[in-house]
């Protein structure tokens, strides 16, 4: 019988996949992406072995997750939570759905690519975390068509997908039966009363590889988020500075950046980055440097081998001129993979016998790639 796979095995399988950039390329630029949209997600729905049908037969229950950025850390949470509750007759399995999309009325698209907040319909609950003030607008006239509830809860960064999360998973129990008082009321939640233990043990023992987490290896403390938006940058700044601080605080302390972004604009992420980070200087430290090493690689784990031709790094070399530029002091490099990057930063660790706090961010890929370079051995995590 064959073994199951790890968590590792299974990203390693993942990173041989095509990746979302040489898939764009194949198409034809001309070709209305949209218009495919539901076919394709109906062919993939097939191929898991289902019909539409399905979606409408009695007792399916499902939980959908939409938006920019955040998804995954939801759905993450409310499979856990739910998952604290499958001692219920009625909840014996866990999925959570990344959907972009869905057919709302026949020959209606609703993906929220499409309408905005579209999302929202007439009789499920729907929920929000804290948005931008234009967004805000946009949801709330879309919940006042569609007369459906809209929260507005409190909070940054995860503690927002965490109150999201809560709001949602309570929903889907109080829907299928699970005993109402039992469960905390979207007001108790906003007002932020205190949780049931389920909940309180759910989101305490949530895990979401490759989302601010950390792994201590010597001196060496790896920071990782595979963060590759706008938002996410700027939300991974402020949790990577109060670690930059916190240890600041305890001994000299030396932090470097592993990066990489091919899909996007890798450089203005870069540069948001960078200037989150400084922006977050309203304490009393005040760095000279935000890195006192860089590396930029491609999101491939290891060097090039015997008879493979050379990769391409003009985009990493790009991405070392945009971070050169607003430090021209740096001291930062460009490697063929992220297993050199790695070497890299502990033969710095090493010489300088100095505790480091390396990021590890811009891409999935780049973590994944960096999980594949570190065994799990190797890796003490540690609190987050």
């Amino acid at each position: 019988m064959r073994a199951p796979f790890s968590y590792d095995d299974s990203l390693k399988l993942l990173s041989t996949l095509q990746t979302n950039r040489a898939i764009r390329t194949s198409l034809d630029a001309t070709t209305d992406k949209n218009k495919d949209a539901i076919p394709e997600m109906l062919e993939w729905f097939r191929k898991a072995g289902y019909e539409p049908a399905d979606l409408a037969r009695s007792g399916i229950k499902c939980v959908h997750v939409a938006g920019s950025s955040g998804k995954g850390s939801v759905c993450a949470m409310i499979e856990n939570l739910l998952v604290h509750h499958q001692d219920y007759e009625d909840v014996d399995a866990v999925a959570s759905e990344r959907i972009q999309g869905q057919l709302e009325k026949i020959g209606t698209y609703t993906s929220p690519h499409l309408v905005d907040a579209g999302i929202i319909r007439a009789e499920p609950p729907a929920f929000t975390a804290p948005q931008v003030q234009g967004a805000l607008e946009v949801v709330l006239r879309r919940a006042a068509v569609m007369d459906t509830i809209t929260l507005g809860l409190l909070g940054d960064f995860q503690k927002d997908n965490a109150s999201l999360a809560v709001v949602a998973a309570a929903a889907f129990l109080r829907d299928i039966g699970v005993d109402a008082e039992s469960l905390p009321t979207p007001d108790e939640i906003a007002d932020g009363d205190p949780l049931p233990d389920r909940f309180v043990r759910g989101l305490e023992t949530v895990s979401w590889p490759g989302r601010c987490e950390i792994y201590k290896n010597g001196n060496l403390e790896w920071c990782l988020d595979g963060a590759h938006t706008d938002e996410g940058m700027r939300a991974v700044a402020k949790w990577f500075r109060g670690k930059m601080d916190a240890a600041y605080a305890e001994t000299d302390t030396a932090t470097m950046l592993i990066f990489n972004q091919d899909e996007r604009d890798g450089n203005a992420l870069l540069c948001t980055l960078i200037e989150a980070l400084t922006d977050l200087e309203e304490g009393a430290v005040h760095y000279s440097r935000m890195f006192k090493f860089a590396a930029f690689c491609p999101n491939e784990a290891f060097p090039v081998a015997k008879g493979e031709e050379e990769r391409d790094l003009s985009k990493q070399q790009k991405l070392l001129r945009t971070y050169m530029n607003m430090d021209r002091n740096a001291v930062a490099a460009v490697y063929s993979s992220v297993g050199e990057a790695v070497h890299a930063a502990v033969r710095v660790s090493d010489r300088t016998k100095q505790r480091a706090l390396v990021l590890v961010t811009g891409s999935l890929h780049l973590v994944g790639a960096w999980i594949e370079n570190v065994p799990e051995k190797h890796r003490l995590r540690s609190g987050k």
